[in-house]
């Protein structure tokens, strides 16, 4: 199990979030200039960062590396409110 931390400054759409993390006696860090929630898919070993007013969700390893991002869709009808862990999905989340 990996201990994210999540520190958040300023306010409103000023907002950014810095997520850290040890991984391999590393520290792993993550600079977002937006208010952002993640969630730790342990099955899967991989960090997932929502960046709301961006309409991003994106996907990382353990050790920092990328492996790629998502747009949040827009949808008449939708309003997309945060990520939520999902066993049953193939990523291990779904959208809210």
């Amino acid at each position: 199990m990996i201990e994210i931390t999540e520190e958040t400054l300023g306010e409103g759409r000023n907002q950014a979030t810095t997520l850290k993390w040890l991984y391999q006696g590393k520290e792993v860090v993550l600079r977002f200039l937006s208010k952002t929630r993640y969630i730790y898919v342990e099955e899967r070993n991989e960090v997932f960062a929502s960046e709301g007013l961006k309409r991003k969700i994106y996907r990382y390893r353990l050790d920092g590396t990328l492996l790629g991002d998502y747009t949040i869709p827009d949808m008449n009808g939708y309003q997309y409110r945060g990520i939520n862990r999902n066993p049953h999905s193939k990523l291990g989340i779904s959208l809210l």
